[in-house]
């Protein structure tokens, strides 16, 4: 049992200084909770917590330059950019909408029948799986038929092959 009077009272596997003033710097890294009612506290200490300190002093100096604001700034510089970059993806997401609107009559003309069935292949890079879907669901509303969609999202391939239901039936 390892106690420090007033303090805590904890089981260990021993115990490795002789006071609790040898342990010197102290820096907790790390709290969870294994049970309800219990807190384990991860820390280091010594050497290893002042590396700790300065490395965190150097990252919060580096964004502190980086956003152009006092180190005490940086997290509300952060939560700041980060609401920023939010809207920045909604309103492209608003934008890729738009631009497959005024994109559609142009891709409806495409389509061709193909054993009486419509079919239109389509390349579009930089649209996710559900854009695609969306895509696809417009294109039915207008003429249900067999639509694939190909291209890259990250560099990565992403293709979506969607039937109408209506054609389930006819195609093997």
């Amino acid at each position: 049992m390892v106690s420090v009077v007033g303090v805590s009272m904890e089981l260990c596997g021993g115990t490795h200084v002789a006071a609790t003033g040898e342990i010197g710097t102290f820096k907790i890294t790390d709290v969870t909770s294994p049970a309800a009612g219990y807190r384990r506290i991860v820390a280091v200490t010594g050497q290893k917590a002042v590396e700790l300190f300065q490395e965190s002093f150097t990252t919060t100096k580096n964004l502190s330059q980086e956003f152009k604001v006092k180190r005490e700034e940086v997290v509300t510089a952060v939560l700041k950019q980060k609401e920023q970059i939010a809207h920045l993806q909604t309103e492209v997401k608003n934008l890729k909408k738009q631009l497959v609107r005024a994109q559609l009559p142009l891709w409806e003309q495409q389509v061709e029948l193909v054993n009486g069935i419509p079919f239109l292949f389509l390349l579009l890079d930089g649209m996710s799986h559900e854009e695609l879907k969306e895509l696809a669901g417009q294109l039915h509303n207008k003429k249900p038929g067999f639509y694939f969609f190909m291209g890259t999202l990250d560099d990565k391939p992403i293709f979506l092959c969607s039937l109408g239901a209506e054609l389930e039936n006819r195609v093997t």
